[in-house]
C-alpha cells in the first residue's frame, strides 16, 4: 500500500504543526503582483470651484505608485496626501478636487501601477452647478471702537 505523503501529519511535532498552519494561514488571498483600484467621492453634486474629496483606494500586494491624475482636465487638482494599512494591504491617495466649469463632468479611468503590477479605477461622474450669483451677498465689516490698545 503507497501512502501519499512520506510522512503522516499526526506524527510531525507540534511546533512543526503550528508553523505550518501559521503559514498556511498568512498565505497572500491575492494573486502575486495584484492591484485593485476604487474611486471614492466626497459629494456627486457640487458647485463650480466648490472643493470636494476625491480618494482613491488601492489594495494589494505590492505598494502601488503615485496615481497619474494627469488626464483630470475639467478639475483643479491638489493632492492632499496618501495613507496605508498594512494588515488590510491597502493604501488611500487623497486628493481634493475643484470643478473648472458647469455640467456633468466625468472623472476618467485613473491609471496606477506598482511592482510589476497595473490597473485603472472606474470611471466616476461629478454634476457640477454654476456658481450662485455673488453679488446677492455682501460682506461689510466696521470696527466696534476707532481706536485699539495692545492686547485688547
Amino acid at each position: 500500500m503507497t501512502r501519499p505523503f512520506p510522512v503522516r501529519l499526526s506524527r510531525l511535532p507540534i511546533p512543526a504543526l503550528a508553523i505550518w498552519a501559521a503559514l498556511a494561514a498568512a498565505a497572500p488571498s491575492l494573486p502575486a503582483q495584484t492591484l485593485l483600484a476604487q474611486i471614492q467621492l466626497g459629494a456627486h453634486s457640487v458647485f463650480v470651484g466648490e472643493p470636494f474629496a476625491l480618494r482613491l483606494r488601492v489594495v494589494g500586494n505590492v505598494r502601488p505608485g503615485q496615481p497619474d491624475v494627469s488626464l483630470l482636465r475639467d478639475f483643479d487638482v491638489e493632492y492632499v496626501g496618501r495613507g496605508a494599512d498594512p494588515s488590510h494591504r491597502e493604501t488611500i491617495f487623497r486628493y481634493v478636487l475643484r470643478a473648472r466649469r458647469a455640467g456633468l463632468l466625468e472623472i476618467p479611468p485613473i491609471a496606477i501601477s506598482g511592482g510589476g503590477a497595473k490597473t485603472k479605477t472606474a470611471p466616476a461622474r461629478v454634476g457640477a452647478r454654476p456658481p450662485e450669483n455673488p453679488r446677492a451677498y455682501r460682506l461689510s465689516v466696521a470696527p466696534e471702537r476707532e481706536t485699539a490698545y495692545l492686547g485688547q
